[in-house]
């Protein structure tokens, strides 16, 4: 990630309440990003989840952190899940691909939308010419958030499996809103009822490659029933198979897509 703090924006709420459901159920998580200004103040945010931040070395925009690369090469990750766009965490991301053989998810968060793309688009066409073009084109599956996000991820000239699976809510429990102070300082976490056990992502849904793929032949396919209640199991209803390898994931696994180590059965 660019940043572990609130200088992410929006993309912090929604990686905060999602790596700390991942992390309350089991899963190994490890977040990984450049520090900033805001990065104390905000560790706190991500619970019991690792974060491990590492120092930029020359302009903040670039994002360059021969630690952040050096740790990722040698973590022995599963499966990384890169989050954003026109960074140097795109070359890291493509480095441990390289080396270690594993696939990556990308998470473009709206940045290949047509007017994110046009807003410096000179120095984002260099960007894609000299590394992004080619962390995208490797990605075994990227996800949009939405189906005009899709849209603009092939609208960009993207062949890979496309996931459509958009960010939870945090739901109030009852008796809390705004000028309650039961709800002033929660942290952020996952959107999870517990009243109900409907799966996570329950209307997620894929889009298949355009072929060729350009993804080095990486066989993806992520299936979840949206009629699936809970019965007594519906781990079958979901799973993710990546270059020939799978993941059977029950409903609090399921995001072993998304973050950067998992712990499904291979």
């Amino acid at each position: 990630m660019g940043s572990v703090s609130r200088k992410g924006g929006g993309l912090f709420e929604s990686e905060v309440q999602l790596e700390r459901a991942l992390a309350e159920a089991g899963m190994r998580v490890t977040v990984m990003g450049l520090r900033d200004e805001w990065t104390e103040r905000d560790l706190p945010a991500w619970g019991r989840v690792r974060v491990r931040v590492f120092e930029v070395v020359g302009p903040r925009r670039l994002g360059y952190s021969p630690g952040l690369r050096r740790e990722l090469l040698g973590s022995g990750f599963d499966l990384v899940h890169a989050q954003g766009l026109w960074m140097y965490t795109s070359v890291a991301v493509l480095a441990w691909h390289e080396r270690s053989g594993g696939p990556y998810v990308v998470s473009p968060h709206g940045m290949l939308d047509g007017w994110a793309v046009r807003n410096s688009g000179w120095k984002k066409r260099l960007a894609g010419w000299c590394y992004e073009r080619r962390h995208l084109e490797g990605a075994a599956c990227i996800r949009a958030l939405c189906e005009s996000e899709a849209q603009a991820i092939r609208g960009y000239g993207l062949r890979n499996p496309i996931c459509v699976i958009p960010n939870g809510v945090e739901l109030a429990e009852e008796g809390e809103g705004e000028g309650n102070p039961k709800s002033e300082g929660r942290s952020p976490k996952e959107v999870r009822n517990p009243k109900s056990e409907t799966p996570p992502f329950p209307n997620s849904k894929v889009i298949p490659p355009d072929p060729p793929t350009r993804n080095g032949g990486a066989k993806v396919e992520i299936r979840n029933s949206s009629e699936s209640r809970m019965g007594d199991s519906w781990e079958d209803d979901c799973q993710v198979s990546v270059g020939g390898g799978r993941w059977s994931v029950d409903g609090r696994r399921w995001s072993v897509v998304s973050g950067l180590k998992g712990s499904g059965r291979k």
